[in-house]
């Protein structure tokens, strides 16, 4: 019973110590009037294993529309390249003149989804596509580590707008209901 208990106690660890998952904000969309949004992909890491964030090589997918890297997080990396929907951002840590922002969740780009079809309402999914994400060990030195991250896996509302034919076969329906109850 010992040696069970001992090997799920390893495993937690090292699940724990892999925990590392992009995310973005909940709950955004987009309409006709403001076709675009702009938001944050965010680290969230193991803080008991890991010091702070320290690379990222990869790329952000929308399955509708566009979707573009528009610039640094506001944490700023210390360099950042960006082309279309790839990326590559970081920071560097080199103690004890230049040190790494240990922030946790640590905000990596931005990005910038457009809609560009409003015929109905719809659901588009953003993911991630990491060629490598990276960090940095401890504060006392430059060691970084590459990773496994969880991908990025969320999504946006488009709200369509009717066509003006369906919205005057609604008018019509409603007029025709109201003459029939007089």
């Amino acid at each position: 019973m010992k040696k069970v208990l001992a090997l799920f106690a390893v495993a937690g660890v090292a699940t724990a110590a892999s925990a590392q998952s992009l995310s973005m904000p909940a709950g955004l969309s987009v309409d006709s009037g403001t076709p675009s949004v702009t938001f944050n992909v965010s680290l969230s890491f193991d803080a008991a294993s890991y010091f702070a964030f320290a690379g990222y090589d990869g790329a952000i997918n929308a399955s509708a529309g566009t979707i573009a890297v528009s610039g640094p997080a506001a944490s700023d990396p210390l360099f950042f390249v960006a082309n279309g929907n790839n990326v590559i951002s970081g920071q560097l840590h080199f103690p004890p003149g230049v040190n790494a922002n240990p922030a946790n969740p640590f905000d990596i780009f931005e990005a910038t989804f457009t809609a560009n079809d409003f015929t109905s309402s719809y659901t588009v999914d953003i993911t991630t596509a990491t060629n490598q994400l990276s960090l940095y060990n401890s504060a006392s030195g430059p060691q970084a580590t590459a990773v496994q991250a969880t991908e990025l896996a969320g999504t946006i509302q488009v709200i369509g707008v009717p066509a003006p034919s369906s919205l005057a076969l609604v008018g019509l329906g409603g007029l025709v209901a109201t003459r029939r109850r007089r």
